[in-house]
């Protein structure tokens, strides 16, 4: 008697890779950046389901899903890159006004965190507490794949970015140094072979180097840039509360930067938390933040002057570390009044009431600010004013 025969064994799971390609590529193409959200309104949560999760998934699905052109219909307003000595952050910002404001939930951000251990890359995202909670991509590098996602969200973004932010911080390891060498690199190659430059209107660069945030600077469009802030990272952003610029004691390199269209176009240029050796630089920007050393009488004549090419809509930060000849200085640079908490000169353009005002604070941090201002009539026989010489 012949032996019944074996039950078929159970097949194995469904899978994405097994469903023909046509259908792959319809369910990958109509995948956007965020696809999906569950809501619990009372206790509010909200759960993206990425696209960028399911190229994490395996390398077969990570290789079929980057031949594919991301969706984002809803494009992101803002993206951040930050590498530094012990992790890579990723942060793209939304803002959906599709949904009811009233639950606050129309602008929020998909921060992921990447490092790497000796298993591989680990990556999380804000929510979670530690590496225990992220997922780990066996035998994978932190560096590509942080890249690789960075990457992927500049190949869909389309038309001018609001901000973007790409920080790469000093770096004291030799090899990880040489790793964020090499991302910069690539990113580089990637922004060069574009059809067309990366549009963004506040660009944020920072690198350790005059000549390295140059090499990043140049692969951006001029024509869109309205805001420059540069670094050189070796004051970390949390410090920002005790900073001061009695701080830095690193010079910039700006000299090149300078020269650039994105210079010229800009509306504002911040030179962030590291000294710049003169203001001549910023002669013909609006509006400007930088530190110097030393601060010294020619600087503000320096600055008096440039201000006559713009009467209106004219502010300028300067920070020091020491003002030469303070006293002496003061006087010669014109009438001032003093109040026990700052000083103040006032420069009228002939004719009008408007007036430059170069403030001087005695507490907090060592700064004038300077600005063009339209001050009432009246109020004009109050102040010890100086007459401008144009």
């Amino acid at each position: 008697m012949m032996d019944p025969p074996s039950p078929p064994r159970p097949s194995s799971p469904p899978t994405l890779l097994k469903m023909p390609k046509e259908i792959l590529t319809l369910i990958i193409g109509d995948t956007t950046a965020l696809a999906m959200y569950s809501f619990t309104w009372n206790n509010f949560e909200n759960k993206p389901f990425f696209r960028q999760s399911l190229r994490k998934t395996s390398k077969s699905l990570r290789a079929f899903i980057d031949e594919k052109p991301i969706n984002l219909n809803l494009p992101p307003e803002a993206i951040y890159f930050v590498v530094s000595e012990n992790q890579i952050v990723l942060t793209i910002m939304y803002t959906d006004e599709d949904r009811p404001k009233e639950h606050g939930i129309e602008q929020f951000q998909m921060l992921t965190t990447y490092k790497q251990t000796d298993e591989g890359c680990v990556y999380y995202n804000s929510a979670d507490a530690d590496l225990s909670m992220g997922k780990l991509l066996r035998g994978e590098d932190s560096y590509e794949i942080a890249y690789n996602d960075f990457e992927s969200f500049l190949r869909g973004h389309a038309g001018v970015l609001e901000e973007c932010s790409v920080e790469f911080q000093p770096i004291q390891s030799e090899m990880k140094r040489q790793k964020s060498a090499d991302l910069q690199q690539k990113l580089i190659a990637y922004l060069q072979s574009r059809s067309e430059l990366f549009q963004v209107e506040e660009l944020s660069i920072t690198a350790p180097t005059g000549t390295e945030i140059l090499s990043l600077l140049r692969c951006f469009c001029p024509l869109a840039v309205e805001r420059l802030i540069f670094s050189d990272g070796r004051i970390s952003s949390m410090d920002h509360l005790l900073f001061d610029a009695r701080g830095a004691h690193r010079q910039l390199d700006i000299s090149n930067l300078a020269l650039t269209e994105h210079w010229k176009k800009a509306f504002s240029i911040e030179i962030y938390r590291c000294l710049v050796q003169s203001p001549i630089y910023f002669f013909a920007t609006p509006m400007s933040t930088f530190m110097l050393d030393t601060l010294k009488l020619e600087h503000l004549c320096m600055m008096r002057d440039s201000f006559k090419l713009f009467p209106f809509e004219r502010q300028c930060s300067m920070k020091f570390n020491n003002f030469e000849n303070e006293e002496t200085a003061s006087v010669e640079f014109g009438r001032y009044s003093n109040d026990g908490r700052t000083t103040c000169w006032f420069f009228l353009f002939p004719g009008t009431n408007n007036v430059m005002r170069f403030e001087k604070r005695f507490t907090g941090q060592r700064e004038i600010k300077i600005e063009n201002v339209v001050i009432p009539p009246s109020d004009l026989a109050r102040i010890p004013f100086n007459i401008l010489q144009v």
